[in-house]
């Protein structure tokens, strides 16, 4: 009982640390459309891929494992919001990177934005349910 207390506060504690990482990610990242300087937006960007690093780590850390059909369908809900998100943020990106700079806020405004929440959202979820297991 204690191991799985102890296993279970990790991953509470681990959430809680994905969340608050990706909401920093997020807010940093859409402060670059507020940049004008291209060589600023790619400095940020590189400094932004240690946090995305971390996020990374510590989803493969909370699926090692999972077998439970709930906990499964949060993290597969992680993954596949992740990966909308970043689709549709690539392509804001690399128009404002370009100069294209209305058409990288129009792209935030319509396709990043609302895949950015749903991506928060579904890390909120699953630490959530973490919460709910201790």
């Amino acid at each position: 009982l204690h191991d799985v207390a102890r296993v279970r506060s990790e991953r509470a504690r681990a959430a809680k640390e994905a969340v608050s990482l990706v909401n920093g990610n997020l807010q940093s990242r859409l402060s670059l459309f507020l940049l004008r300087d291209t060589a600023e937006i790619g400095r940020r960007l590189a400094s932004q891929q240690t946090q995305t690093r971390r996020i990374s780590a510590i989803y493969e850390q909370l699926t090692h494992g999972v077998t439970e059909a709930g906990e499964v369908a949060l993290t597969e809900r992680i993954k596949s919001s992740r990966a909308e998100y970043l689709r549709v943020f690539s392509g804001a990106r690399d128009a404002l990177l370009a100069g294209r700079r209305q058409e990288a806020i129009d792209q935030l405004e319509r396709d990043v934005m609302p895949q950015a929440a749903r991506y928060l959202t579904a890390w909120s979820a699953y630490s959530g349910y973490q919460e709910c297991q201790m």
